[in-house]
């Protein structure tokens, strides 16, 4: 039970990386090495054969360091990725060892974190305590306690799924917390501007509403699940409504909406950084290093995470990590397709 508790607790402090490292990480080196031998972790072949890809992904990492600039920052990069790579496979590893309850405790500590920052994000955007302004913004946009508003966006959208769908079984208090919690959420990632995270939600909840829909033949729950779905359209039409009244998220608003950006455009913008990262990644098949596309070919990242494994792990790594996720997706989709009622978690996962 102790064990249990850690997990919840390392995965509702996860939302908190302003400084590094962060308690997540404390925390789940332990858990790395007490999982395993709670016999709490499950590890099964395919696992294990995901485990050997992360390996061939930092081994790239490191044939790459050689050729870095800053060696030692590529090498950390390198060994931050493997570690949390390694904690992903025990985590996968527990969730096995009983698919249902495991699944459900990671997703319950999930939300709380997610709320957490949603909670820190709105107030700094509006500064409704002191100094959050500073503490949980970034260029106006809201970012919780993360580092960037881009990366705090897509942490609310899986908790928010799971709300959404826990919400369908939910009646009297216990439905007004969860919409309450998926209201705030929802408002957060509004406020963090991120475009690819609100795409990300709707697509999530298209493909977890249709999931349902199709797997579920129950003619009552179909009804409550399209009468949420209607409620969720009114209600996000409501709240962005709310949401543009207020200037400064209209002034906002009106720029975040266009497709292309200033700063996205041009040799020196995000696409020209990415069409720069491509020629190199052609040109060093063993990879420039972690950390050197910035330092000395281009101001910023190519905002681009395979582009970056290519520059960080060479085509070994690159396509080591290429392959784990095709793999990955190809599992989770033959996997979702076979499962019934009862595995509606499979779902949101």
């Amino acid at each position: 039970m102790l064990a249990l508790a850690l997990v919840w607790t390392t995965i509702a402090v996860s939302g908190f990386v302003l400084v590094e490292p962060a308690p997540v990480d404390l925390l789940s080196i332990g858990l790395i090495v007490l999982l395993p031998l709670l016999g709490l972790a499950q590890i099964s072949l395919p696992l294990m054969m995901v485990a050997c890809g992360w390996i061939i992904v930092s081994v790239g990492g490191f044939v790459a360091a050689s050729f870095a600039f800053d060696t030692a920052v590529a090498i950390k990069h390198t060994a931050v990725t493997l570690y949390l790579s390694l904690f992903g496979v025990i985590i996968a590893a527990f969730v096995q060892k009983d698919a249902t309850r495991h699944t459900r405790l990671v997703l319950t500590g999930f939300v709380v974190a997610a709320v957490v920052a949603a909670v820190l994000g709105i107030a700094g955007y509006f500064d409704l305590l002191p100094a959050s302004g500073d503490l949980f913004t970034k260029y106006s946009r809201a970012k919780g306690t993360f580092k960037d508003p881009n990366v705090f966006g897509p942490f609310l959208i899986t908790p928010i799924v799971f709300l959404v769908t826990f919400l369908a079984d939910q009646k009297g208090w216990r439905r007004m917390v969860c919409s309450l919690m998926i209201l705030i959420l929802c408002a957060a990632l509004l406020l963090s501007f991120s475009r690819a995270a609100w795409a990300g939600l709707v697509l999530a909840l298209v493909l977890c509403g249709y999931m349902h829909f199709i797997k579920i033949r129950n003619t009552r729950f179909r009804l409550r699940l399209a009468s949420l779905a209607v409620a969720g359209v009114i209600g996000t039409c409501l709240l962005v409504i709310i949401a543009l009244q207020f200037s400064q998220v209209a002034e906002l608003a009106r720029e975040r909406v266009s497709l292309t950006q200033s700063y996205d455009v041009g040799p020196e913008g995000r696409f020209g950084g990415q069409v720069k990262a491509f020629s190199l990644l052609l040109d060093n098949p063993l990879g420039l290093g972690a950390g050197e596309f910035v330092t000395r070919h281009h101001h910023e990242e190519a905002h681009n995470v395979y582009l970056s494994m290519f520059l960080n792990a060479g085509w070994l790594g690159g396509l080591a990590y290429l392959a784990l996720v095709l793999i990955t997706a190809a599992y989770a989709l033959q996997r979702v397709i076979k499962a019934d009622s009862s595995e509606r978690l499979l779902f949101v996962v």
